[in-house]
């Protein structure tokens, strides 16, 4: 019995894969144009982080002159829920979290 070979198919098929190539990438084609397109998410990121570095500095240094400030500015927000930070020698995180119930385009930059 002889097996099936997709190759000696093909080459006796030409015009017909010709077809199926063509159609597939009309659908392709069709298909990426069709897609949705949004420029912005519908759903709010609550949380930002604020990454600074000093190198060299120590954490008491750091925590003074840099996330000390960058906290007393932070809560002046109206939708800040909290905020927690963690600074390390040379470095400074801080996690802004805004509240649940604050719409995105309060966000938008204008």
């Amino acid at each position: 019995m002889k097996s099936f070979n997709l190759l000696e198919w093909a080459l006796g098929h030409r015009s017909l894969l010709w077809f199926f190539m063509v159609v597939f990438l009309v659908a392709g084609t069709m298909s990426y144009l069709a897609l949705g397109r949004e420029e912005d998410p519908s759903f709010t990121i609550t949380t930002m982080v604020i990454n600074a570095q000093w190198p060299g500095a120590s954490a008491e240094e750091v925590s003074r002159q840099v996330t000390e400030r960058i906290e007393k500015k932070v809560e002046a927000l109206p939708q800040l829920d909290y905020s927690r930070s963690l600074t390390v020698a040379g470095q400074t995180t801080i996690f802004v979290n805004i509240g649940d119930t604050t719409k995105a385009r309060d966000f938008k930059s204008t």
